[in-house]
């Protein structure tokens, strides 16, 4: 019979009790401490110096980026920046600042202020009727929704995606829900509601849709957006959406499709000038033009429209309704050739890039599309190999793809378009800082994959570049560093240097420090037209400023859409890839300028 244990508890000492630090740390690593929410997680590492150290631990704030933002830091250049000593800060410190930085980010807007593209909110003096905001300025405050558990109050949205149109903006938050604000059609006085493409939306708003959405494309007066069920919407006025009906992409065919574990058949949607796209996982590319005269009468007609649903929950005038468009609208790409004989003085040196012997299925996957992107009136493809191919999408017609020989290299990575420019580049790895190539592309001509040549930008192959961004004639890039550049036109202050004179050389746009005292760290940036925009890491957990009036109620809710098979989902989606897609949108044409004076609180600085 076995002894009982001795009682080592001190006379004055009460028996302890279970303990988190019970379980081993990994426990509490892998399967504690990632599922409690931000506040509780917070507050535990407050408890002693164990907890404090495994609440800090690297590993636990970089899956948690990874859970709930669904990216990994590389994706967005989020590599930690070099310490006074050189060091690389890649730290716990780091990891938890990305990842609170993510919850609540700055939003910054400025260049032409017109149409409110740049938001009106009522103590930053800008107006519609102000030119033109030649700083960043954060608009972050326009973003909250009523706070469930405090009746009464408003909490602050993170946006982790932020896209330029022609005359306005469009973003998607981490729940999925997209905002909208501007004008969608900018060429006209704005009138009408939300049924009318020329519709003012002076403030951000939320469009209702039946889903949550994984991402968004905004070309120059029309949004796209991909929800979580694979659907494509797409909306020529804030508030009429129409869902594509396609069988070639809602009801794939091939072996595997939507299978679980499989990737989703709809890979990437992008929106140019006049014309639609997307790419499926298997390389395939749909195009179609919702401009043209055979759309309309595709769509579902207005008297058979579902909805409406009112936006803001007071104003009838913003109401949203739905319907679909069909399929006959969409026509399938020719698929893209095989790389051709490039010119004499390329080829021996141009073919020594790749590899020489593939396996049949090495083959097909380095021959694979994985991006695309839409200007004007042209398309541009990336393949898995760092091939760059371009077609020109006029008339309602695709035209034959054209080999882009000097902007095509293996270690091409991202694609971009927008207006008459495009861009081809890789991002930084191993120390090496990348490749950027890009150039104006008025149209595709046979001639211009053998004479188009990249221009030479002073300054910018010095730069790790993850992100290439274009409006009507400026240029910004974003760096692994978190570092924004611009440069081109500045007319209306789209550099964001508080001038309006035109640059040469890339130039870093400065930001206000952040709320801890470090430097700003950009993760996204928008251009379009002559606007620009940028996500920078961010953070206060102090309350926000309550809004000013013309506000929904306090504690009304926005009333969502929902029919039957259709869930509406509050999980966190993908930012992104830097790079993904095209930088849509923008006009250099149907801009006034001249006499109006500046609005209420001072001239034309933000």
């Amino acid at each position: 019979m076995s002894k009982p244990m001795p009682d080592t508890t001190g006379p004055d000492e009460a028996p302890r009790g279970p303990s988190l630090l019970d379980l081993p740390p990994e426990v509490l690593l892998q399967g504690v401490l990632p599922v409690l929410r931000l506040k509780d997680l917070l507050n535990i590492s407050l408890v002693n110096k164990e907890l404090h150290s495994l609440a800090n631990d690297p590993t636990l704030w970089r899956s948690k980026m990874q859970a709930d933002f669904s990216y990994s830091a590389a994706n967005l250049g989020l590599a930690a920046p070099h310490s006074e000593e050189g060091r690389n800060a890649r730290d716990a410190s780091w990891f938890k600042r990305v990842y609170l930085g993510l919850t609540r980010p700055h939003v910054y807007l400025w260049g032409e202020a017109t149409q409110s593209r740049l938001t009106a909110l009522p103590d930053n003096g800008m107006n519609r009727y102000r030119w033109n905001v030649p700083r960043p300025y954060d608009v972050a405050r326009a973003f909250t929704l009523p706070n469930a558990a405090i009746p009464g109050e408003r909490e602050p949205i993170g946006l982790v995606e932020l896209q330029a149109g022609g005359w306005s903006f469009a973003a998607r938050d981490a729940a999925g829900h997209v905002w909208v604000w501007g004008q969608l059609e900018g060429m006209g006085f704005a009138r009408g509601g939300w049924e009318n493409r020329r519709h003012e939306v002076d403030k951000p708003a939320r469009i209702p849709l039946p889903n949550s959405c994984t991402s968004i494309a905004l070309g120059r007066s029309h949004l796209l957006v991909l929800d979580s069920d694979n659907l494509v919407w797409e909306m020529r006025a804030w508030g009429r959406a129409f869902r594509h009906t396609a069988r070639s992409i809602t009801a794939p065919t091939a072996t595997g499709a939507g299978a679980p574990g499989r990737a989703p058949h709809i890979a990437q949607i992008a929106a140019g000038w006049e014309m639609s796209a997307l790419l499926t996982a298997a390389g395939e590319i749909h195009v179609w033009f919702p401009f043209r005269n055979d759309y309309a009468p595709a769509t579902t007609p207005e008297e058979q429209m579902d909805g409406p649903v009112c936006i803001d929950g007071v104003n009838s005038a913003r109401e949203f309704k739905w319907g679909t468009v069909g399929g006959e609208v969409m026509q399938a790409a020719d698929p893209i050739p095989l790389r051709p004989e490039v010119s004499s003085t390329l080829s021996e040196e141009h073919d020594a890039l790749w590899p020489r012997q593939y396996g049949e299925k090495a083959r097909a996957e380095a021959q694979r599309v994985i991006k695309i992107a839409c200007g004007r009136d042209f398309i541009v493809a990336l393949r898995h190999n760092g091939e760059v191919w371009a077609a020109r999408t006029s008339d309602g017609t695709i035209g034959a793809w054209e080999y882009m020989q000097h902007f095509s290299l293996p270690s091409i990575t991202h694609i971009s378009a927008q207006f008459t420019t495009f861009a081809a580049y890789s991002t930084p790895t191993g120390g090496a800082v990348g490749k950027v190539l890009l150039q104006r592309l008025e149209t595709v001509t046979p001639a211009c994959g053998r004479e188009l040549q990249p221009m030479d930008v002073p300054g910018l192959a010095d730069l790790p570049v993850v992100q290439v961004t274009a409006g009507d004639w400026h240029w910004a890039a974003l760096t692994s560093k978190g570092e924004m550049y611009t440069w081109g036109q500045n007319g209306q202050g789209q550099l964001g240097d508080g001038s309006e004179n035109a640059r040469e050389e890339p130039t870093r746009v400065q930001f206000p420090p952040g709320e801890d005292g470090r430097e700003a760290f950009v993760f996204s940036i928008a251009a379009a037209g002559m606007q620009t925009g940028a996500l920078v890491l961010g953070y206060k957990p102090k309350k926000m400023p309550q809004p000013r009036p013309a506000r929904p109620p306090e504690g009304l809710e926005m009333p969502r859409i929902n029919f039957p098979g259709r869930g509406i989902f509050g999980l966190p989606f993908r930012i992104g890839y830097a790079g993904r897609g095209a930088m849509r949108g923008g006009s250099f044409s149907g801009r006034g300028h001249g006499g109006v004076p500046p609005g209420p609180g001072g001239d034309s600085g933000a």
